[in-house]
């Protein structure tokens, strides 16, 4: 039988006592037994140190650093020089994974150096939207990561988004090959942006990706009235610039030096979007787009909503003619009948035939309730796509 490589699992912890607990268990009750479960605390004022140390007691596969509190980076620096394994991976100490998730990924690294999977975006328990990865499921050989990947991985026109999201912890990577990113980036002093500053450089010289479209990591998305910290700190712009130079840097040599400062320009406008959004007078002025990285092409779509967001994906998609839009449903189709007579009921959709529902509401919990109903009455949930991604439930 096949020896099983030893996967290194990292767990940068800091004040994550609730969760804590919930994460390290996940990771110990993967069917894939064969890995180190690195537990690095950076510092935590809570009880997060002394639980690493009772899941110490109970599990050899468990090694422990506490340190003092140093940020993400060096958190990170410290658990990858005490792994032992040849291969890579990261859990967010607030964060779960599905118990196939290393068992599925591991068989990948038979042929790739870097293997990526999709991610859940975990709001509650009756609402969890699931992102794959927006370039095609497969095997890429370095030509076809220079064709198909690199130029689109921070910023696609086409898609009006990364097609490759940064977060390491969907990912495993081969040991040598992540350690040396993560000693360069020791001088950033930065909360955001770190797990771009490792993946978009690595890319460049990885020869071998495979692509999953499946989910196993489950990412819990933050209470709205919680603000992320790296957000609220007052060094946020010096320290997105910093990060800035340093891809500048990291870009400036190669064949794709040009494609890459205009991605590297659009995550820079990106990240300063979301400073503004901290302050309460700012208004989202940029339009929403369609989200044809979801759909295919010509694929037939029930339209369920007619507010503006509605509004603006209907004349989006009759300028660009890319899917046929059969049906166009909202609650309130009586009143908006009268400007647009083509809105029905949305009993409508149970009359027609269509590939997907594409629900247009901003609104996770509205969303989530149209979803719910929508389910009940027997359309099959993989079907029902809400902006960047399907919504699904666990």
């Amino acid at each position: 039988m096949e020896e099983k490589k030893l996967l290194s699992v990292i767990v940068p912890v800091y004040n994550a006592q609730e969760f804590l607990p919930d994460c390290i268990e996940s990771i110990l009750s993967q069917t894939y037994q064969n890995i180190q479960v690195v537990l690095v605390d950076d510092g935590s004022t809570d009880s997060s140190g002394k639980i690493c140390d009772s899941y110490q007691k109970k599990d050899s596969r468990i090694r422990v650093i506490h340190k003092e509190n140093e940020g993400p980076i060096q958190t990170r620096r410290a658990g990858g020089a005490a792994a032992d394994g040849d291969y890579v991976t990261f859990v967010d100490s607030d964060d779960w994974i599905a118990p196939d998730m290393y068992e599925t990924l591991m068989k990948e690294t038979k042929r790739a150096e870097v293997v990526i999977s999709g991610i859940f975006r975990f709001f509650h328990k009756g609402c969890v939207i699931e992102e794959m990865p927006l370039c095609e499921e497969g095997f890429y050989d370095r030509e076809r990561i220079k064709k198909d990947l690199i130029p689109f991985m921070l910023f696609s026109r086409r898609r009006g988004r990364n097609e490759l999201d940064p977060s390491l912890c969907t990912k495993i990577f081969r040991k040598e090959k992540l350690m040396a990113h993560l000693e360069e980036m020791t001088a950033l002093d930065i909360h955001y942006g770190e797990d771009v500053a490792l993946f978009y450089p690595l890319m460049l010289e990885t020869h071998s990706v495979s692509v999953i479209h499946h989910c196993y990591y489950y990412h819990r998305q933050r209470a709205k009235e919680t603000d992320t910290p790296y957000i609220k700190d007052t060094d946020f712009f010096h320290k997105l610039h910093s990060l800035y130079q340093y891809l500048q840097k990291k870009f400036s040599d190669g064949r794709y030096k040009d494609q890459l400062f205009i991605q590297l320009d659009h995550f820079y406008m990106r990240a300063i979007g979301l400073k503004q959004m901290y302050y309460a007078d700012y208004k989202q002025s940029e339009p929403d787009i369609f989200p044809y990285w979801s759909i295919e092409k010509g694929a037939k779509i029930a339209l369920y909503g007619a507010g503006n967001l509605g509004k603006q994906y209907f004349w989006q998609n009759q300028e660009y003619r890319f899917a046929d839009i059969v049906v166009w449903a909202d609650q309130n189709y009586k009143r908006l009948g009268n400007q647009m007579e083509q809105i029905v009921s949305p009993e409508r959709l149970f009359c027609e035939e269509f590939d997907y529902v594409l629900i247009a509401v901003k609104n996770i919990e509205t969303a989530a309730e149209i979803r719910d109903s929508l389910i009940q009455k027997g359309i099959v949930k993989e079907k029902i796509i809400w902006n960047l991604a399907k919504i699904i439930e666990i």
